[in-house]
């Protein structure tokens, strides 16, 4: 077992709140590039997806490091995805591929997870 899980008591990638709720947002992300004008922008619903997709795959990532420093970078790196991703929501609100309240309700997530992540690498940086 890593031992960066046993300083937290979570045995897998998986049982992180921040890795559960960024597979939520990219539930989300994907129903929203789907949609008739976003799906038509083939770039820019990609780059929008893999911004999703990197927050849990980095978590994930890190989370197999065998020090804290680096599963610190990695969650730094998720954080960052979060803020990207916010970024890109703006965007594509200003494009009409989304609504104010798809906006609002995905910008949420992310907010919420980019909070979760922040959380984590203050615990971590504090056990070091």
């Amino acid at each position: 077992m890593n031992q960066l899980f046993t300083m937290n008591k979570i045995n897998h990638f998986e049982d992180f709140a921040a890795w559960q709720k960024a597979r939520e947002l990219c539930k989300t992300v994907s129903v929203l590039t789907k949609k008739d004008l976003f799906n038509r922008d083939l770039k820019f619903s990609a780059q929008v997806r893999d911004s999703s997709g990197t927050i849990m795959d980095s978590i994930a990532v890190g989370s197999e490091q065998t020090n804290t420093e680096e599963f610190v970078r990695y969650l730094i790196n998720a954080k960052s995805s979060c803020g990207g991703l916010k970024s890109q929501l703006h965007r594509a609100m200003d494009l009409n591929y989304i609504n104010k309240g798809e906006f609002a309700s995905t910008y949420s997530q992310a907010e919420e997870i980019s909070m979760l992540i922040q959380s984590q690498i203050q615990e971590l940086k504090s056990q070091q």
